[in-house]
This record gives structure tokens, sequence and C-alpha cells, in this order.
């Protein structure tokens, strides 16, 4: 045999030929049990024939026995069938890919065959055209929003068929690709298709899994691994880069070898064709297709991973149900995603080639289609209008919960091995009383019977396995519609029940591997697993499906139909009446005389069922519950036997007592089932209900969960978001519910919906999940709403305590009120709920008016406010609010600074409850004002956040870019202090680039306002250079004004915290343990971190002095290009320097500045040539060598010479916009109006180009009426700045006549400066533009091209000529 040429794709390991497989399947006898001794059956091929049975004679040659099983994909020769099944005498066309040169198909039958598993049927077919192929096709739309991620192979050319013979046995079959290489190696895949037999009336019509082997195929075009998108992975729009639909016309290639035939289908495939059972083969496609043809046969037995159902399947499988067909479920997390079909999209068009399934459950993906759902079947969320909500057990009896990767051992306690299924089955010996089979045999996903209100009635029970997945990093266990997992714990039960109508059998396995037990031969496993009890089991059970027996029995004891009929018996004891809110258990007796009871159902509401507690081979049960509300109510119980019998109801009418309040929706016994949710996002969270009679809301409720910690409020609202009531949870516990009861009772109107909330500032909040997306909920007289579309229960904010008004999911935050039908005593004591200043806060204003605030009313003749200091008690007044809540003490007098005062409370209710241990006293301390000399700071004492404390409790280092005019030391930090800012603080220095220059620790902190920190040395700071000062904020909870640095700094003196814009964002953090170098912003936020600065150094503390300017002030005929200079008394620090030269409208001109030898002369030098007869100002500030800057600017005016030097312009080139590039994207032309007081030519247009001023300008020379006198375009332009047109031909001008210069700007972006021409007109000696006014508009614009003559509010525009006398 030559050599295989392994591939990287999808590798399958050999199936294992394992002695003890052929011990398991031969005709001997087995430790334990007893070779059938049923009378002789007609040899497999005699009449009636079987087919199946007879197929498994016929001989299969030694050199066929272990080649035709594919060892590893070779995905350089693969291929697909243009159908998933066919009908004897039909073509099956190949579509085959290669590089090879040639290539071979041999097909198989897999089967039983003696043990050697598939019978080679066709050898060598060879190909009927060339192999080349193009790529797949791959949804491609025009909109990326469109895209569905689809890859059709259809628009491959078929090349090579084979012709089913007439005689063609039904089965799966199994074609092989083969290549050879140079090396003369074999490279090898597989196809595989379905032989059906439409005429078949078989005993069993056995399903494959077709559609999730599509489901999990990956192949496409791309290189490596994924090839292409499944409904799980690739480079689709779904989750994950999944698809939304996957086409059947695709090689099998990259798909997990657990979701492929091999795993599941083949060893039952294999242990029904050993035993000789009449079977025919269907797919999931031929289920839905040609479903009808279910009905022709005794059981329906769909096999494996079966994972994905269209509307059409599951309806033809109801139908057969309701037609009497047996129901045989070897499958695990079947039924579960719900699909639809579609065309091929690719070559010819072929129905039912694409299974599109959207998987809606999941957030974000919707299918297009308004009325056919494809998410979970049991996802109710969008039904109606679409189709969805039908949950699988309403078919199965049990429903998916525990995802892969699952390799669990079933077991059947002691108790259940005696029920029907296990008849003729018996333990190992040393193996204790129960069965626990292989590890896989509950895998490699399962199901469990859960109560939903869908479970079919009589669901019998007949095994129980439990596995606890709460293991950290468990996420096997479903915890919401479809695509959540978590830790849980589950227990798997095989499952029967016969459906009433019609009698047929449903049987429920509830693993993918119920054939590991039948059979060795699967992909995943060489360790035996198969056992001859699950083999019995399994025979068992088709005999009690209408007889179904083998004709080649492999070591199985004769099974014979059951011949019970009789149901079980069941009573009801004794039932007193039971409470509204109370846990009431009711129990009775059960037995069963033809077989063995096999469950215990129970109604209390006359609609839905559960499971009672009731233990396998257990006479008696009970039921416990809780009643919601008061009056008759009717017990009902029913009981099913293991023959699927199921009893008759036996009822019980009972009165339901009402319960005492105060009361709440749930009782103390009801608990999250997610206590702790594990956000940790602060909210306030909340349940809408209404009561059923006027009453009184005495408190809310909360559950807590671990991590919850931290302070609580509780609020009462109206639906339009009014506070009704709110205080402060008080000694809570560490778990558990927490209550807090109101000042005041609160009255509440029948009927009407109200909400309850707590906010928390920790999270970790109680959360399940969808709990009112079914129904209401509560205990009368409460009830929490059904969420709906327009009006959603569960409800929540973000942030700071608010009006919860958001929700999501429908999740129970379990939050719950405390209710009387009266308002109940007071008892309370009042207790105070803030007070103004905070205790022991600082920087107190010197006009405060203390304030203490109460959660509830004062009697006012019960107040007794002081305030003392120094000096003994301050004279004053105290009042009460109107809503008796707070009350103010006014001082008769200004407070004293820098001084520390004690107020002193004294108080009770309107019950006369005192407030505890009074007098209730706290201190503050007033603030300083500045003093006359430095250490200075940016703020003074008195300036307050506009929130002291933010609602957030992480870590973090705060602080604030600083600069400083003149060369300095800092001597300290300071940050203000808000409630809840505790912790150790520490305050920092830093460089513009992280450096840090100081830092230290923060002492003595008061209880609020501004808190000092001083180094242990002066940092020495340079001028106009960058610096950050920062604090550590342990627990947050900083203080903050949103907004304050946008576009603006605070100044004081020579100190400035920057406004965004100049070095970066200002308002810097760093979240995180420990701080650091702050460098995120958000906002512009002032996160209030000020500095302690002193200017100067060596001693000198005088600003330099001014001695002369040139030109001097008001000086006239000053030199178009000299530099203009100022002369000090001493000698000073150019980097200090703040100098500004303004033209007559206020726009800065560029130049540089340089210092004399002496240091005492500071100059500046214009980039570009003054204008004549223009007036110019300059500014300048500036601090001596030792940092005393000049406490005021020093300006003056100066007027240049007349006599000019041409060419020549209205503006210096030195000139800088003050706004380079409006944003302004339009289309515009902008001009200058000019005139000239000498004849002579104008030779080009200029204008001032800043950022994003792009496409094409042409400049043009304009009469004062419009005239058109030249034009061009610009060309050589620079990236910004002065830009010039020169004419072709020069224009010749007149004295005394006004003229207009424009240019296109056909982007926008363009220079202006708003109000200029109002503020001046413009003087460049022969040149003038006028001022703006009455009929004599200047700064003049177009929208579009053409003649300029508009203006707004004489806006100039930047346009300029050039001027030749």
């Amino acid at each position: 045999m030559r050599g295989l040429r392994f591939g990287f794709i999808r590798s399958r390991r050999r199936i294992a030929q394992l002695t003890a497989v052929a011990l398991a399947v031969a005709n001997i006898t087995v430790l334990g049990m007893v070779p059938s001794s049923v009378a002789a059956t007609p040899a497999p091929c005699d009449a009636p024939v079987n087919k199946v049975a007879c197929e498994n004679t016929k001989p299969v040659p030694a050199d066929q026995a272990d080649e035709w099983m594919v060892s590893s994909i070779d995905d350089s020769v693969v291929g697909f069938t243009d159908n998933i099944s066919y009908a004897p005498g039909e073509t099956v066309n190949f579509k085959v890919k290669t590089d090879a040169s040639q290539y071979w198909i041999d097909i198989y039958r897999l089967g039983f065959y003696g043990g050697k598993g598939a019978r080679r049927i066709a050898k060598d077919i060879t190909r009927v055209s060339p192999p080349t192929q193009p790529a797949c096709y791959e949804d491609q739309p025009a909109n990326p929003a469109n895209d569905v991620g689809i890859v059709d192979c259809g628009n491959w050319a078929t090349t090579s068929t084979y012709t089913l013979p007439a005689d063609s046995v039904s089965g799966v079959y199994y074609a092989v690709l083969r290549r050879v290489y140079p090396d003369d190696s074999i490279g090898e895949s597989d196809i595989v298709f379905v032989v059906r037999d439409d005429t078949s009336h078989s005993d069993i019509f056995f399903q494959t899994s077709d559609s999730t082997w599509q489901a999990y195929n990956t192949y496409g075009n791309r290189t490596g691994y994924p090839k292409g998108n499944s409904l799980y992975t690739g480079q689709g729009p779904g989750n994950g880069g999944s698809a939304y639909k996957v086409s059947y016309n695709r090689p099998i290639i990259g798909s997990e070898k657990e979701n492929f035939l091999f795993n599941a289908e083949y060893p039952m495939l294999r242990w029904l064709e050993a035993n000789g059972y009449d079977t025919s083969y269907t797919t999931n496609v031929d289920s839905a297709r040609r479903g009808n043809l279910i009905q022709n046969h005794k059981v329906f037995m769909p096999v494996g991973h079966d994972e994905y159902w269209s509307n059409e399947q599951r309806n033809n499988v109801e139908a057969a149900r309701a037609a009497g067909v047996n129901m045989a479920f070897m499958t695990g997390n079947e039924v579960f995603w719900k699909t639809r079909w579609e065309p091929s999209v690719a070559g010819p068009t072929t129905n039912w080639r694409t299974v599109v399934c959207y998987k809606e459950t999941k957030p974000n993906q919707v299918d297009p289609s308004t009325t056919e759902w494809t998410g979970t079947w049991r996802d109710a969320r969008q039904s109606p209008p679409k189709d969805g909500g039908r949950p699988e057990n309403a078919l199965l009896g049990q429903i998916f919960t525990v995802n892969g990767m699952r390799e669990d051992q079933l077991n059947v306690p002691a108790a259940y091995t005696q029920m029907r299924l296990w008849r003729n089955t018996v333990a190992p010996p040393g193996s204790g009383p129960g069965y626990v089979f292989q590890t896989g045999t509950l895998g490699y996903e399962w199901d469990s019977v859960e109560e939903n209100g869908f479970q079919p009635p009589g669901v019998a029970q007949l095994s129980r396995t439990t596995v606890e997945m709460n293991a950290p990093g468990d996420t096997y266990v479903l915890q919401n519609e479809g695509d959540v997992y978590g830790p849980g714990t589950k227990t798997h039960a095989l499952t029967l029940y016969r459906y009433q109508p019609s009698g047929a059998l449903v049987f429920g396995a509830g693993t993918i591997q119920w054939s590991w037990g039948l059979d060795d031969k699967h992909i995943r496993s060489e360790v035996p697993t198969s056992d001859q009890r699950i083999k019995q089991a399994t025979a068992n059970l088709l005999a009690d499906m209408d007889n179904v027996q083998p004709r080649t029995p492999q070591g199985l004891i004769a099974a014979t139909p059951s011949t019970d009929t009789t149901a079980p018996s069941i009573t009801i004891g004794t039932t007193p009446s039971p409470v509204v809110g109370t846990a009431y258990t009711f129990s009775g007796t059960v037995s069963d005389s033809g077989g063995r009871v096999s469950g215990v159902e129970v109604s209390v509401d006359g609609t839905t069922w559960h499971a009672a507690n009731w233990q396998a081979g257990s006479s008696s049960w009970n039921y416990t519950f809780t009643p919601s509300a008061s009056g008759q109510r009717t017990l009902k119980l029913r009981a099913v036997d293991d023959s699927a019998n199921l009893s008759g109801e036996v009822t019980r009418t009972v009165t339901v007592n009402p319960r005492s309040c105060p009361c709440s929706i749930w009782n103390d016994s009801m608990v999250p089932g997610v206590p702790d949710s594990g956000d940790a996002t602060a909210l306030e969270l909340g349940v809408k209900f209404q009561a059923a009679s006027n009453g009184y809301i005495r408190g809310v409720k909360f559950y807590k969960g671990v991590g919850n910690t931290g302070s609580h409020t509780g609020s009462l609202w109206d639906t339009n978001g009014n506070l009704l009531a709110t205080g402060t949870f008080q000694n809570e516990t560490a778990l558990g519910w927490q209550t807090l009861t109101f000042p005041m009772s609160v009255p509440v109107n029948s009927g009407t919906t109200y909400i309850a909330s707590y906010h928390t500032n920790t999270g970790h909040y109680s959360a399940d999940a969808n709990y009112f997306a079914n129904s209401p909920t509560g205990l009368e007289p409460l009830t929490a709403s059904q969420s709906t579309a327009n009006n959603p229960n569960g409800v929540y904010k973000v942030g700071t305590s608010g009006f919860p008004d958001r929700s999501f999911g429908n999740a129970n935050y379990w939050v719950d009120v405390v209710y009387g039908y009266d308002p109940g005593p007071d008892l309370r004591a009042p207790l105070v709920a803030s007070t103004n200043p905070v205790s022991n806060g600082g920087s107190v204003g010197l006009t405060a008016t203390p304030k203490i605030t109460f959660d509830e009313q004062i009697a006012p003749a019960s107040l007794q406010f002081s305030v003392s200091g120094p000096s003994g008690n301050v004279p004053g007044t105290y009042a009460l609010s109107a809503d008796g809540k707070t009350a103010t003490f006014t001082p008769s007098q200004q407070w004293t600074a820098g001084t520390t005062f004690t107020a002193s409370v004294r108080a009770s209710d309107n019950a006369g409850n005192s407030i505890p241990s009074p007098p209730y006293t706290w201190s503050f301390t007033t603030g300083n004002p500045r003093p006359a000399t430095c250490p200075c700071t940016v703020w003074d004492d008195f300036a307050t956040p506009v929130e002291a404390a933010a609602n957030d409790p992480s870590a973090v280092e705060l602080g604030t870019k600083v600069r400083f005019d003149s060369r300095g030391t800092v001597h300290g930090i300071r940050f203000y202090k808000g409630p809840g800012n505790t912790g150790t603080h520490t305050g920092s220095l830093w460089s513009s680039t992280g450096t840090r220059l100081a830092t230290g620790t923060f002492n003595n902190e008061t209880g609020g306002g501004w808190q000092t920190l001083m180094f242990n040395t002066p940092v020495t700071v340079q001028s106009g250079t960058t610096y950050v000062v920062s604090y550590y904020a342990p627990n947050g909870r900083y203080s903050v004004t949103g907004g304050y640095f946008n576009g603006v700094g605070a100044d004081y003196g020579s100190m400035h915290a920057l406004a965004s814009g100049v070095d970066g964002s200002n308002g810097v953090y760093r979240y995180g343990s420990g701080g650091g170098f702050p460098t995120s912003s958000y906002g512009n936020t002032n996160y209030w971190v000020d500095v302690l600065w002193q200017a100067g150094a060596n001693g000198d503390s005088t600003p330099p002095t001014v001695v002369s300017t040139n030109p001097p002030n008001a000086g006239t005929g000053a030199s178009l290009t000299a530099p203009i200079s100022v002369t000090y008394n001493e000698p000073v620090d150019l980097p200090t320097a703040q100098f500004t030269l303004k033209d007559s409208g206020g726009t800065k001109l560029n130049g540089t500045l340089s210092l004399s030898a002496d240091q005492k002369t500071v100059s500046w030098t214009p980039a570009a040539r003054f204008t004549a007869g223009a007036t110019y100002t300059g500014s300048i500030k500036i601090a001596d060598v030792n940092g005393n800057i000049t406490p005021t600017a020093t300006t003056w005016s100066f007027t240049t010479t007349t006599t000019q030097t041409c060419p020549c312009s209205l503006f210096s080139d030195a000139t800088v916009p003050t706004v380079q590039a409006e944003n302004d994207p339009g289309n515009y032309e902008l001009g200058v109006r000019f005139s000239t007081s000498a004849n002579g030519f104008v030779t080009g247009v200029k204008f001032y180009k800043g950022t994003g001023n792009s496409g094409t300008h042409t400049g043009t020379l304009w009469t004062n009426t419009g005239v058109q006198l030249a034009t061009g375009t610009f060309t050589g332009e620079t990236a910004t700045g002065w830009q010039t047109l020169t004419f072709s031909t020069p224009v010749a001008v007149e004295a005394g006549q006004t003229y207009v210069a424009s240019y296109t700007a056909p982007n926008g972006r363009y220079a202006a400066d708003g109000g200029y021409f109002n503020r001046t007109a413009v003087t460049s000696t022969p040149l003038s533009a006028p001022l703006t006014g009455p009929g004599s508009a200047n700064g003049v614009y177009k929208v579009g091209p053409g003649f300029p003559e508009s203006t707004f509010q004489g806006g100039n525009y930047w346009v300029d000529v050039v001027f030749q006398p």
C-alpha cells in the first residue's frame, strides 16, 4: 500500500481496531450476560428480506478492511456532491478541486460488515472534466452591512459522476478522493452522502446531523485557518467573525471532529447494522423537504449532534409524532438553533442548499426576515411578530443546558436500574449497586430536564447524573436563551414520555455520545466505551417501540414489548389552608402495579406542572410552594411509570388565606440566582410594582451579595421620576436582605405603578436576567409587573443616585419594599442626612451659614442650634426650612478667618423621637484670604468646585498643568477635598515629560476643603515651562468642574493653570493603584489641584523698569525694516518675554526677539518689512534674571514712514491672521476693496492660506462695479502662508479709483479676522483699504465664484494686491 500524505486542516485518527471491540460485537457470552435463546429468526436475506441485514452479509475483501477510512485530510484534493442524498438509480455528481494531474474516487457504504465497517461499492471513478475550479463565491456586497459571510462553491464544474445501481441499499455512503504525489505518497479526503429509499417502510428511520456538519464547516478560499466562514468562526459579519449563511456546496474541511459523522453517527450506525435492525437513512435536509416519509416508519431516530433544525423539519417530525411514529432522539444539544433554508447562490440555483441562521439570540444579529426567527428555538424575545419561543423540550422532554467540551460519565442510580429500560442488565461484579458508564458517554454536550412551562405531560426519568461545574473559569452551563455560559450544577436524565394524542413514545438520550456506549469505533477516543448494559437498554427501548427487533442480534437478550397499560396510583394527604407568602408543603403516596413509578408531577396553578419531590423506588412524595394570592386554589397531581403510562389527575381544592402586613413583594426566603453580578459600576437599581390596595410604603429593601460594600441609599419614586422618599441604610449585615425604614411612611394608591430603588457605589449587585420577561411576579397584595416592549421592568441608572429609567434584559435586581395597610407607629429617631460645611471641613467662606439636614421633619419647638468659637458662643439666629428638615444658623457678623468653630444641635421629630445621643456636634474651619506676599496659589481659599466629590471610587492620580511667567520656586501642592475622598494622599511636582521633581504625603488633613502639602525643599522652576502638579486619591471621590479648562485657563499674577490647547488638554489623570504621572484627560475637567509658587531668586524681589523704547511712544517716520527695541534698567531674562506687535486692526505680526550683550535691551525684528504710513502697537512683559517679572505690560504705538518701496501691498508679509482657517467648507469668492493715491499697475493678487484651504485657487482684479480686469490661477502654492498670483499682463489703475481684489476658495477654510474693517482702515502708502460702511463695504465675499460685494460685519479675509507705480 502506498504511504499516506498527511494534511493539516482536519486530522482524524484512524478508528482503532481493538480486540475488546471484537469481543463486544461477537455473538458470544459476555460476563454477566446470557445469549439470546429466542426462536430462530429468518436468515438476513430470507423473506421477509431485511435489506440492511442482508447487505451486511456481503464479504469485504481483506485488502479493503483497513483502507477505507481517511486518516488525514489533504486539502489539495477536495470535493462535494451536488446533493446530500440520492435515491437508487440517480446520478451522483462530484465537484472536485485539485492540482493533481490524476485522481480517483472510491465509494464505500458504511455499516458493520463483520467488523470491517464499510464495503466498497465502486472503484476508480474517473473524472469527466478537468479538475481546475474557480474560487468559491464569497458574499461581498457593495454595502458591507448586507454581508452574510456565505461561501458557496456551487460554481465549480462537475468533474466525475456515478449512477447508483437500482438495487443500492439505503445507507451512509463514503466517497474517498485520492491523488498520487511524485514521491509515490497518497493524498486523501472524503465526501459523505446518503442513499435514501423513499419507498421504504423500515422499522427505523435513521437521520444524520448534516446541518451541524455544515454549521461548523470552515472551508473557503483563504489560506491558513480558517479558510472560510462557519456559523462560529471566520471573517463574517457575526460575533467572532461568523457567517449568517452556510452552503452545502463546500468540501467539509476544518470542522472539529466532534461535530462530524464519525464521532456519534457512525458508532450508532455500526451497532444497528451489526444487530440487523431494519433501517433506512435520511438527512436533516430530507426531514425538511420530504419529511412526510417519516410517517412510513415505526421509529424516527436522529443521531449525534443534531443542533440545527428548520421550521419544516420540526413541523414534519411533530406531524409524525401526532401520527403515532415513535421518536428515539439519540442526540444532545439537539433542536437548539432555528434555521431556514434558501437556494444556492453560486452555480445552478438549487433549493435546500443554504442553511440560514443569524443566531438572533446573540447581540446585534438580526435576520432581515420579518416573520421567521433564526435564533434559538426557546428564545421568545422577538416573537411575535417572529416565530420563535418554541422551546425544544416541548418535543424532546428535555432541553440543552451543558455546553462542551464535557466528557462526563452517565450514571444510573440503583433505584433506576430497576426501571423497564434497564431490564436484562446487571452490574459487573464489585461495581456497586448502580451503573456508572465510561467517560464520554455523557458528552460532549448534554441536556437536562427543566421546568419552563413547555414540558410534555408525564416525562419519565430513567437515570440521574448530577455534575457540578463550579470550578474557577467554568463556562459550561447555559445562563440565558442561548449565548451566555457560566458555572453551575446540572442533572442529566434519560427521558421517555408517551405523546398522549397518538400514543407515540418519545425517548431522549440527552447526550451527543449515547452511541459511545454501543460501539467503540468513534473518532475522538481509542479507549473502549461500549457497555453491554447500554446496548441492552437500547434494544429494550426499540422493542417497546412497536416491537422493533434485531435480525442478527449480537449478544443481546431478547426484549419483548411492554404489556403494562396500567398507570400508577396516586393520593394526596391532608391539606390545611395555606397562607399567602408562607411556604406550604403537601404530600401523599404513589404506587404502580405493573411496573415502576418513574415520575410524579404537581400543578398548583391549574396550568403549569412541576416535578414533585420524589425519590425513585419511594412510595411517598411531597411538594412545597409559596402561594402568591389568596382564595380557592386547586392542587393537581399525576404520575407516570416506566412504560410511560400517565395517570389521570388527582385534585384537591384548598383555600389560601391572606397574609398579614407589613409585607414585601418577595419573602426573605426568596434569594437571587446570581447574588453578585461581578460588575463594579456605581448604579441605581430598581423595580416597578403596584399594590392591590391603598396603603403605605414604610421602607425599601435590597438583597446584598459579596462585594456590594459601602454605603447604600434607598428611594421611592413615582413613574414621572418624582422622589417620594429616600434614606440611607443603617446597620447592614454582610449578606442577605437589607432594610431601610423611611422617616415617614409614603401613602400609595392601589393599581398605581411606583419604583423602589437603591444605590450602590461599588456595584456587585444581584441580577437575574429575564426574570420579568414572561409574567408578573410577587405576593399579594404586591405585584412586580411583567416587562413589555414599552414598559420594561428591572430598571437602573448609571452613576450617581437618581431616577432609574433604563432597562436591560428584563433583569431582576432584587429591590423590594416594606408595605403596610397603615403607616405604622413612628418609633424611629431622626437621623442627620448631611451638614454644610462637612464635619472637620476647611476653607469655609467667611459669610457661610452652617446647615444641618435631617431625614425627616423636625418639631420646630425642639430645635436648638448654636455655634461656638475660641471666644465662646457666636451671636446669631437659626431657622427651620419650610419642609422642616433643614436648620440654618446665620451669624450676626462674618466669621473670623482661619478659625475653628463647633456647631451643636438638639432636635426631635413630631413624634417626640430625639436624635441619637444629643447634642449632634461638628466642627469646621474658615479659610484665609491670600497673603500680601507669596508663596501664592492659582486659586484662593474660597474657590470651590461644582462637584465636591465625583461618584467614582477608583484609585486615581489627578493633576493640573501649570506655567509661570518667570523663574521661581514651587514650595508645595494643594487639592480640594470633598466627602468620601479618604485614605492617604500624596502630592507630586512633575516635569512635562513625567520626571518627578518632588513628592510628599499630606498630613493633618481636614474633613473637607483645601488641603496643603509643603515640600521639604522648594523646587526651582523656569519661566514659560509646563509643569504638572498632582495628588493621588486612593479611594477616588475627587472634586471636579467639567469643561473648566475649555479654551480658558486660571491665572493669578504670573501663575497660570493652562487653558486647553496651550500645551494639549488640561485636567489630567491616571487610574491605577499607586498613581503615577497623569497624562489622560477628559473634557478639560478641573480636578482642583493647585501649586504654591514664589517668584524670584538670589534675594532679588524687584522687577525691572523700562528706560526707553525705540521708536518712542507716538513716534512717527519709523523705519520699515529696522528692529524695534525696549531698554530696561537691569539685565532681563529673554525667555520670559511676553511680546506682541499688532497692526491697527489688532492682528499680530511675526518676528524674532533678541537681547543685547548687556542683557538690558530687547529687540524685535519683523519677519518682513512694515507697510508705509501704518500704525503699530507693541506690548511687552519680562522678568529680570532673578525671575522678577514686570507687574504690567509696557505698551506703546508708532507710525512708519510714508516713504514706500514698491512693488508694495496693503499688508506686511509678517502679518498672521488671527484665524488662519475658518471651520467653513463652503465655496466662496473673497476680496478686499482698495484704492491708490498714485497711478500705477496692479501686477498680481495675494491671499493668506491656512490649513485645509485646498483646491485650485484663482485670483481676480475687478472694478468697483464688478467689471473683471484680470484673472489667473495660483500656481506653486505652499502649504500655508501668503500666496501670490502674477498676472500675465499688469493692469493699469488710476489714482482715486476704487478696485476689488479677490480669490476663489472652492473648499473654504479661508483666513478671517472678524470685524477688522469695522475697527480700522488700512494704510500702505500709496495704497489704502477703507473702513466698511454704508455704500462702501469692505471685507467682501460672494457664495461661489464671481464678483464679491457682500460683507459680514467688516471681516478681513486677507486678500491683497501687488502694486507698482
